[in-house]
């Protein structure tokens, strides 16, 4: 009696590190078993560096670049030129920053001592943005088959989606490590990089197979079409 004593501290300390596994194991698998996985594809972009084609950033500003109306995906038309006497600074919108800083750059052109040089930075500001837009790549993952495949434009704006945070099924698109309100015991949502689809406060989490050169993406929407 006195030996089995002695020997219980040494089983509870064994045992209270297997619970622990156990515990997180089933916090992350039971969700799994009862639980419908997501419906929806994902539609993610990658912007490829054009000074390095083997780096990639996350989103480089997308909705500077793209629109989002009616679950259509648009690209945005760079404004046409406006000579700098008509250049109204407190009117100017200032919804797209890219935009703000033209005009704002147009207008001090035209004041400048060397004469109008309005035009020759339209054009320039024009093609860097034109560029920058052409290096979106755009992503189809599917979630059940966890996999990626690069789509075109021409076919990204045939599709419908819903750029909403949630999914109509409850999912989010989350980075992991990200905080906010969804809560991975134990380190296992401590990768900054990796990309998770969680539902709710339920625990079900499926991490994401995207491309290893995708340190960051940028979540653009649900494909429901």
């Amino acid at each position: 009696m006195i030996k089995r004593l002695n020997a219980l501290p040494l089983i509870i300390g064994i045992a209270i590190p297997v619970l622990m596994v156990l515990f997180v194991a089933g916090s992350i698998y039971l969700p799994h078993l009862f639980t419908a996985g997501p419906k929806y594809d994902i539609l993610y972009a990658a912007y490829r560096e054009p000074s390095n084609p083997s780096q990639y950033y996350g989103g480089y500003n997308f909705p500077q670049y793209y629109d989002v109306t009616d679950g259509r995906i648009k690209k945005k038309e760079f404004p046409a030129y406006v000579s700098p006497s008509e250049i109204n600074t407190q009117a100017i919108p200032q919804t797209n920053p890219l935009f703000f800083n033209l005009f704002n750059q147009l207008k001090a052109a035209g004041n400048s001592q060397n004469g109008d040089q309005s035009r020759a930075i339209y054009e320039s500001q024009k093609q860097a943005f034109l560029t920058a837009q052409s290096h979106f790549e755009f992503y189809v993952h599917n979630v059940k088959a966890n996999q990626n495949r690069r789509v075109f434009f021409d076919e990204v704006q045939q599709m419908r989606v819903d750029n909403s945070a949630v999914s109509e099924d409850g999912f989010q698109f989350v980075q992991g490590g990200g905080g906010g309100e969804f809560f991975f015991p134990f380190g296992i949502g401590g990768n900054s990089d990796a990309r998770y689809v969680v539902k709710g406060n339920n625990g079900y989490v499926k991490r994401l197979n995207l491309p290893v050169a995708f340190t960051t993406v940028t979540f653009v929407g649900w494909i429901v079409k």
